[in-house]
């Protein structure tokens, strides 16, 4: 009994040493290197006792999990891509896959966890943005003497009913300006005897990114980026209006039924303080308050009035972020970036917002040179970072950021994907969709693994090659480690295969050209859009 007990060490001890060899020789850091931020340990053998029988499979996990994702990403049908694209995959700040981490990428919409991470840390999750009204002098006697003044504090969730209905997803967080008119009346104002005047000078007269397609604009991907913005910044085009109701009058046997607006008939304000001081007056006059004179926006050189009539807080910046995630919002991303300089001392401006941004990614140990700001949102093809920082993003947000993200097959832009048994309900994730972009990145809760970071990012995409089915693949092997990785439905494998269908041609955020991706309720479906759109 006794050699039996021996030779049983004896194997374990040279399995153990064995074990450090094969890993150092092979695999290399890459696999085990402890971050250095991290607490775990450093490379620890297979056979140690501190691992523990659940970690006997984290070799065999890894080695599967790296070669499930490789397969992914030498599908033929990536071509291309294969050579622009990046995943990182770590568990307790070690690394478990790495595939082009270091690799500078377009990341469409996963640049807003940058934006939403260092919002969170810079401004503090219960920070709140105010909407002022004021007037030279208190309401006397019902009546506001002069010019009532709507100045603007940065809340980009303003919003009217009307407005939200409109959103595919219900409800929806936001603003209500309906309970801001309320609030005026509640104050004591019944008259008003001048104009009412939207001011949005807090932030600067820029209301897009330059670098910017112009079809982004033209095709409001974002609302204007204004310190003062209601329903996003987007009115009543009335030309596609008529056109709505000659359709819907068309259709119905009833010509004097009410419809619903869509999202069709709204396109970007122009003016963004006029149109939050037009909505404003028609709330207003609704409730039974009149004006002689008109809504409009600040003069040149004029200045709003001191005397604080009322003072509307926004939601916490927390639920802020939450529908900023949730939604992808490219307007709420903007707007919070030119808050973020705000906080500088200096009129809000998206060059000082970004520079904020990049301190924060500088405490958060990221090199400076490996991230390119041009906004907030991602919409801006010039934005470059690495699968590697967005992992190490996540890894050092707080609980708060992480319970904002949208949830695979329950939530936000990803309601419609990852809903099988084997993956609902455990990833937490950003999507990222430009023309030739997909992008996923987020963590998860592995079967019996604990939770897991990871980041995809798909560059170079050809029409038909499935970017958001790769991530979202990705995710579910990332889910199922360490056991054995479900392979899914596969992929093609040539470009001259039949696409796996029905696959419609859907248009993702921002694209310039039709990508197919799989249908809502299929393997997965491309990012929603949040904001209506001037055209379809």
């Amino acid at each position: 009994m006794r050699r039996l007990v021996r030779a049983l060490f004896l194997s374990i001890v040279i399995i153990g040493v064995a074990d450090v060899f094969f890993m150092s020789r092979y695999f290399g850091a890459p696999l085990d290197a402890p971050d250095a931020r991290s607490d775990t340990d450093p490379l620890v053998p297979v056979m140690s006792a501190r691992r523990g029988a659940d970690l006997l499979v984290g070799l065999p996990g890894s080695v599967t999990l790296t070669n499930r994702v490789t397969e992914l990403f030498q599908n033929q049908r990536m071509g291309t891509a294969q050579n622009f694209s990046c995943a990182v995959i770590r568990q307790g700040g070690r690394t478990l896959v790495n595939l082009g981490g270091t690799r500078q990428v377009l990341p469409a919409s996963t640049m807003k966890l940058l934006t939403a991470s260092a919002s969170l840390e810079v401004l503090s999750p219960g920070y709140r943005m105010k909407t002022l009204v004021t007037a030279n002098a208190a309401p006397q006697g019902g009546t506001v003497a002069g010019n009532l003044f709507l100045i603007g504090g940065g809340d980009p969730l303003l919003a009217t009913k009307n407005y939200l209905s409109t959103f595919q997803r219900q409800p929806q967080i936001a603003s209500s300006m309906e309970a801001l008119a309320d609030k005026i009346v509640a104050a004591g104002v019944k008259n008003i005897s001048g104009d009412i005047v939207g001011d949005d000078t807090r932030f600067d007269a820029i209301r897009s990114i330059e670098t910017w397609k112009p079809s982004y604009v033209a095709n409001g991907e974002a609302g204007p980026i204004s310190a003062l913005s209601v329903n996003d910044g987007f009115i009543v085009s009335q030309t596609k209006l008529d056109q709505y109701r000659a359709k819907a009058k068309r259709a119905s046997a009833d010509p004097n039924k009410k419809v619903a607006l869509p999202r069709v008939v709204w396109g970007r304000s122009k003016e963004p303080a006029q149109n939050a001081a037009e909505v404003l007056a028609g709330l207003l006059v609704e409730r039974g308050v009149t004006f002689v004179g008109e809504a409009r926006s600040l003069k040149a050189g004029e200045k709003s009035a001191s005397q604080i009539v009322v003072s509307f807080d926004s939601l916490p910046l927390k639920q802020v972020v939450a529908q900023l995630l949730s939604e992808s919002d490219n307007t709420t991303a903007e707007i919070l970036v030119k808050e973020l300089a705000s906080q500088t001392g200096v009129a809000g401006s998206t060059k000082a917002g970004l520079a904020v941004i990049a301190g924060y990614l500088k405490r958060q140990e990221i090199p400076d040179g490996s991230v390119k700001l041009y906004d907030g949102s991602g919409l801006d093809r010039n934005n470059r970072l690495t699968c590697e920082i967005l992992v190490k993003a996540i890894e050092g947000s707080s609980d708060d950021l992480r319970s904002l993200f949208p949830i695979g097959g329950v939530s936000g832009t990803l309601t419609d994907r990852m809903k099988g048994d084997s993956v609902l309900g455990k990833v937490r994730a950003k999507t990222g969709t430009l023309n030739g972009v997909s992008a996923l990145a987020g963590d998860v809760e592995s079967a019996s693994a604990g939770r897991i970071e990871f980041a995809v990012v798909l560059n170079e995409l050809g029409p038909g090659v499935l970017g958001v089915a790769t991530g979202d693949q990705l995710a579910m092997a990332v889910a199922a480690y360490p056991q054995d990785i479900p392979k899914g439905r596969a992929l093609p494998r040539s470009l001259n295969a039949d696409v796996i269908g029905p696959y419609p041609r859907v248009r993702p955020l921002a694209a310039e050209v039709p990508v197919a991706e799989p249908a809502p309720g299929a393997e997965s479906a491309p990012e929603s859009v949040p904001a209506p759109q001037a055209s379809q």
